[in-house]
């Protein structure tokens, strides 16, 4: 190998104009931290040296040259001038700025010592050389010429194909092609805070009690030791020598009951505990009562509509009762001719006429303060007979009648429901126009608190009574007058009847609205169990098992229970995928046989407000809604009733705006005028009781003291919230009748 004499001077370098790469190229083996910051940037190697201020070209032919002195190709240029120049790790490491070339074992490091490196590779056969020049005439060494990337011996590159090609698709630009698509919108990761606690269970009650679509089970429902849930379908139950079932409520283990008989329980139980039917107890022989007020206000007339001969008619408040009741007794007639129907009055004094084949009994003076003496006399009162035999008498009795004296309404409820208690199902139904003014159950002079809460006691306990005796107790007033509702409503409320304020006119349709309804099922209890980890809301406890005394049960009887759950168990609630519910529900049939039916669900559960939202009955919210306000009003807790009813709205109107259901908007208008009395008027009134109340009083007695403040018409609305059914929201400008 030969190698250019050092002696003599070298054909000068051509300049050369460093090109940017058109496409730069990087790898992890070649490139440095500078390069990877300036992907454009060529790379020169540079040599420099301590004895030397000056940049020199080191040049390194890696092929066995053999030149013969040419000009054309010195090793040089041959290193230079290549068209595709090698660039690897060893050149862009730190060895490379201060070189280090071992030779023989020894070491040069410096600039001389490679000259004499170089002169005396001439005699060496060594195919790798290595040749120095000092090109003192550069400031600045030529850059590197860039590099292409090549792609390897074994790859063919295909040709595009025309974008007219049958089945081509362009591809988009470098740029564009590398930006990942737009990932899809994930609303399942937005925790959606609903405004409103959505815990909500509805139970149908009258559907409960009727026990033709269920499955009927002998002998005795098998309880939990510890939370009295029944074995049902939901739990395990482990067969062995000793049979044991884990209540899947409170996780509690438990010894299966040896008289437990049936090998699988299902979902819906009926147990009929008492089989034997009385048939003297048959529905068809209840009694319906009359209770009619013929005070001297009654004779208030009010003008009808034009018969068409351009006079006007008036009517009074009497009239339009008697009419009304007779309408009622032919309705009974042709529906319902084994119906029972007996007719009370009151002014001054009380008059039973039963069906009016009887010489009317009358209470006067002190016999009307005497509610042992009345209870007994009611309860020793003939049965009547059925309406086909006593329509006629009846009637005429009832023409008769006159409007004279004061209202002795207490005494004459308390007659009418100790008369009505004899024939469980019974009905009473009440119409007056003006307050209680008796000794008994006075609702007109209840300026001192002894005689307001005695009165308020008093229509209470005829509530329980009728309840614990089957009876339905139902209040109409008279458009106009003043009677303390919210008084006498709780005895409807309470029994399951209705509360109505109506114009004389529409009398007939009030009473034949509560002949309809009749009693399937009375002496109801209920009780509700809940996950260990749950409690009841709005309630005098937290516990997970809730008992309601319900009492009669039509057959549209519907009742809603809100719960949540302890925050101490929200992360154990959160790892389950469902949770059990149970209702167990007590009653006796019209027949007189005892039930128990125990119902068994489970629910999913999620933390996810979207899939709620989208899962939500409205129906049930506005219901439930209804229920609770109006029943913190009655309580006198009318701050939370207006917060519950405020959040309620505002979660159904949100529901509402993303659907496209005109009639259930309308629905939902109505609905929040009616509900405007809970979150409007009632707040207001309540300011009004607190501020004349004296500073020292609790709150606690300051509710106690709101209901004396309602008024009839606002008395008339909560008591119809308070018994909302899903009836009422399947038509805009649903009535309360």
């Amino acid at each position: 190998m030969e190698v250019n004499d050092t002696s003599k001077t070298p054909p000068p370098v051509p300049k050369r104009v460093p090109q940017p790469a058109s496409t730069a190229f990087y790898d992890v083996a070649e490139g440095s931290d500078q390069y990877k910051h300036n992907n454009s940037l060529n790379v020169t190697a540079l040599l420099t040296s301590e004895s030397s201020n000056k940049y020199d070209t080191l040049s390194l032919d890696p092929a066995s040259i053999n030149h013969q002195d040419s000009e054309e190709s010195s090793p040089l240029y041959e290193t230079l001038g290549h068209t595709s120049p090698v660039y690897d790790a060893p050149e862009s490491s730190g060895a490379l700025y201060s070189l280090n070339v071992s030779q023989g074992g020894q070491l040069y490091s410096s600039l001389n010592d490679m000259n004499e490196l170089s002169q005396s590779a001439a005699g060496n056969s060594n195919p790798r050389c290595l040749t120095y020049v000092n090109n003192s005439s550069f400031s600045t060494p030529p850059p590197v010429p860039p590099r292409t990337q090549r792609n390897p011996s074994y790859v063919d590159i295909v040709p595009d194909l025309p974008t007219d090609f049958p089945g081509c698709v362009v591809q988009p630009p470098a740029n564009e092609a590398q930006k990942p698509p737009p990932l899809p919108q994930r609303t399942h990761l937005k925790h959606m805070l609903l405004k409103s606690n959505v815990n909500v269970a509805l139970i149908n009650a009258g559907k409960l009690a009727d026990i033709n679509n269920g499955n009927i089970y002998t002998g005795t429902p098998v309880s939990c030791q510890n939370c009295t849930a029944v074995l049902s379908g939901l739990n395990q139950v482990e067969a062995n020598e000793t049979s044991m079932w884990t209540c899947d409520f409170c996780e509690t283990v438990t010894n299966m009951d040896y008289r437990c008989t049936t090998p699988k329980l299902g979902d819906d139980q009926i147990y009929i505990q008492n089989s034997y039917k009385d048939n003297t107890l048959d529905p068809k022989n209840s009694l319906v009562v009359f209770c009619v007020d013929i005070s001297g206000s009654m004779s208030v007339t009010s003008e009808i509509p034009d018969s068409g001969n351009g006079t006007c008619v008036y009517m009074s408040r009497l009239q339009a009762v008697k009419a009304a009741i007779s309408q009622s007794l032919h309705y009974l007639q042709q529906t319902d001719p084994s119906k029972r129907v007996a007719l009370i009055t009151f002014n001054n004094e009380v008059k039973i006429y039963g069906d009016g084949q009887i010489y009317p009994v009358t209470f006067q003076d002190y016999q009307l303060m005497d509610e042992d003496y009345l209870m007994s006399q009611g309860q020793q009162q003939p049965a009547p007979q059925c309406i086909a035999e006593s329509l006629s008498v009846l009637e005429v009795e009832i023409f008769k009648l006159q409007e004279k004296g004061s209202t002795a309404l207490g005494p004459a409820a308390l007659l009418s429901i100790a008369m009505a208690s004899k024939m469980p199902g019974s009905k009473v139904i009440i119409c007056t126009d003006g307050k209680a003014n008796s000794d008994l159950g006075n609702l007109e002079n209840i300026e001192e608190d002894e005689v307001y809460q005695s009165s308020k006691a008093f229509y209470s306990s005829l509530a329980e009574y009728a309840v614990n005796h089957g009876v339905i107790v139902s209040v109409l007033t008279i458009e106009g007058t003043d009677c303390r509702l919210a008084e006498l409503g709780q005895m409807a409320d309470r029994t399951g009847g209705k509360v109505n304020i109506v114009d004389p006119k529409a009398l007939s349709h009030a009473f034949q609205s509560i002949l309809e309804d009749d009693v399937i099922a009375t002496n109801v209890s209920l009780k509700f169990v809940l996950h260990k980890d749950m409690y009841f809301k709005y309630e005098d406890h937290r516990n997970p098992v809730l008992e309601k005394q319900i009492g009669n049960v039509i057959k549209d009887t519907e009742l809603t229970f809100e719960f949540g759950i302890h925050e101490s168990s929200l992360q154990e609630v959160s790892r389950k995928a469902q949770l059990p519910f149970q209702i167990q529900m007590n009653f006796t049939l019209p027949d007189g046989r005892s039930v128990c039916r125990i119902l068994n669900q489970q629910k999913p559960i999620t933390g996810n407000g979207t899939l709620v939202e989208n899962s939500i009955s409205i129906s049930v919210l506005q219901i439930h809604c209804s229920q609770l306000s109006a029943r913190l009003a009655m309580e006198g807790r009318l701050e939370e009733a207006r917060e519950e009813a405020l959040a309620q709205i505002e979660l159904i109107r949100q529901i509402l705006g993303k659907t496209a259901d005109n009639n259930q908007k309308a629905i939902y208008e109505d609905w929040v005028n009616s509900m405007s009395p809970i979150y409007q008027h009632l707040p207001s009134q309540q300011q009004t009781v607190t501020s004349s109340d004296h500073l020292y009083e609790s709150s606690e007695h300051s509710n106690k003291h709101i209901r004396k403040h309602i008024s009839d018409e606002v008395a008339n609305v909560i008591f119809h919230l308070k018994n909302a059914k899903k009836k009422m929201f399947k038509k805009a400008k649903f009535s309360f009748i």
